[in-house]
């Protein structure tokens, strides 16, 4: 779910993600901050890293991270860079 204004994108991304406890989102590999809005959940990195989560965390997401994993019960709020092909100047 899009959380902007039109006109937004070329400057940044916000989407909110939720997920429950039968389901695991895949996230491509991207700088992010992840706010949680509510419930509790995990992130696990590709490169081993796991993080707990909990309602009013933030999180910052290196893209170093690799391909991340959010599972748990949560909704978050994960905002990132515009997309390459929506950048300007």
């Amino acid at each position: 779910m899009d959380l902007l204004a039109g006109g937004s994108e070329r400057f940044f991304r916000a989407e909110q993600l939720r997920t429950d406890k039968l389901t695991t989102l895949s996230l491509d590999p991207s700088f992010a901050v992840l706010v949680v809005l509510d419930g509790e959940g995990t992130l696990r990195t590709e490169h081993g890293g796991e993080h707990a989560l909990a309602k009013g965390d933030t999180y910052v997401v290196p893209f170093d991270a690799g391909q991340t994993e959010l599972s748990g019960a949560a909704t978050v709020i994960r905002c990132r860079p515009p997309a390459p092909e929506e950048r300007h100047g």
